[in-house]
């Protein structure tokens, strides 16, 4: 959300939204779940010692970037608590508070450019605009280029007053060391079924999958809770549970185009494909898990429970750390724009999986 005056101002993907309807407040308050690190970062917002650097950490969908956003809005709010009416909450509904500031991968792009960040510190070094001081949002920090991070070291380095930059990532692997050690770092734990219902409540959903699918992640659950992606969720059961043959691939070919637009866009087609490799990851842990235990307590996908079964004596999925393996060099593959269905079909095959790694060495 940079000032739309200010053409030097790093550029965000989209306006952010705040607040989850039908709840007015789109503070810290109104955030489900991680009530012990919202009432921290709420007492040190409110005794103004909130730290120059955080780095939120956590999977996808987890309230990452929920949490930052109602952080900011509780900073500004007039009001406190981040009211939703306000002048100050308004100017951030509308994606145009001149004390905030959005970095992420642009439209159509995969990483933060070297090129975004270095206007981020350039934008960083004049006064803010707001005399409150400037809260940054750095989202997919581990999608930033390491040129990228680099050109952020000296930012962290040597910190302006006045500026709170909140950093997320789902890989913290994926971020330097040295940005790490410069953040206060807080891991943001899965929901509890009890908490994902009552996000399910505020945003008004009828989720078509069933709400353990989403492991605790509340982004998951908004993606996923269309009929579209429970009938997929069943076809890649299905898939995975038949023995292995030629008409893998095909059948892989009609679930990335299942109800897809006649002039599917590629990005499209790997936008599909990596969610059709996350619901075969949540198939195959469940079906790891019921061949170690013999039981369901644990089980996200209740509903598949006879195709978990079969799934779990597969051949190819047996070896957890194989699986795992394949899953992994899949996501690679499809992030690398190899042909979405090869890519998958490798996490598939164990066969097809060497004969790539053969290809790739």
């Amino acid at each position: 959300m940079p000032p739309s005056s200010d053409k030097s101002a790093p550029t965000a993907t989209a306006p952010i939204r705040f607040g989850p309807p039908p709840t007015p407040l789109i503070g810290l308050d109104a955030v489900a779940g991680h009530s012990a690190l919202r009432g921290f970062l709420g007492e040190r917002r409110r005794a103004g010692r909130l730290p120059h650097a955080l780095l939120f950490l956590g999977p996808k969908g987890v309230g990452k970037r929920t949490l930052a956003q109602a952080l900011a809005a509780d900073h500004f709010c007039r009001n406190g608590g981040g009211c939703g009416e306000c002048a100050d909450c308004g100017a951030l509904l509308r994606g145009n508070h001149p004390g905030v500031v959005t970095v992420a991968p642009l439209e159509g792009k995969s990483a933060i450019s070297i090129e975004q960040v270095q206007l981020l510190s350039r934008e960083l070094s004049l006064s803010a605009a707001d005399e409150r001081g400037r809260v940054t949002l750095l989202l997919g920090a581990d999608r930033m280029t390491l040129a990228a991070q680099d050109a952020l070291l000296k930012t962290l380095e040597e910190p302006r007053p006045g500026n709170v930059l909140v950093l997320t990532a789902s890989r913290g692997d994926a971020v330097l060391p040295t940005i790490r050690s410069r953040c206060q770092r807080f891991a943001l734990l899965p929901l509890t079924n009890e908490e994902m219902a009552t996000v399910a409540h505020r945003l008004g959903l009828a989720p078509a999958i069933p709400l353990e699918v989403a492991a605790g992640c509340p982004g998951v659950l908004v993606e996923w809770g269309a009929p579209l992606v429970d009938r997929l969720r069943r076809g890649v059961a299905k898939l995975l549970a038949e023995e292995r043959g030629r008409e893998d691939l095909a059948k892989w070919i009609a679930l990335l185009y299942e109800e897809q637009p006649d002039e599917v866009e590629p990005a499209q087609v790997r936008a599909r494909a990596r969610l059709l490799l996350r619901l075969t990851s949540s198939l195959v842990r469940d079906a790891v898990v019921l061949r170690a235990s013999g039981g369901t307590a644990t089980i996200r996908n209740l509903d598949q429970t006879e195709q978990l079964h079969a799934i779990s004596h597969r051949p190819e999925w047996i070896d957890a750390s194989d699986a795992l393996g394949r899953l992994a060099r899949a996501h690679d593959r499809i992030e690398g724009n190899v042909d979405a269905a090869s890519a998958l079909l490798c996490a598939l095959q164990p066969a097809a999986d060497e004969a790539a790694r053969v290809g790739e060495a």
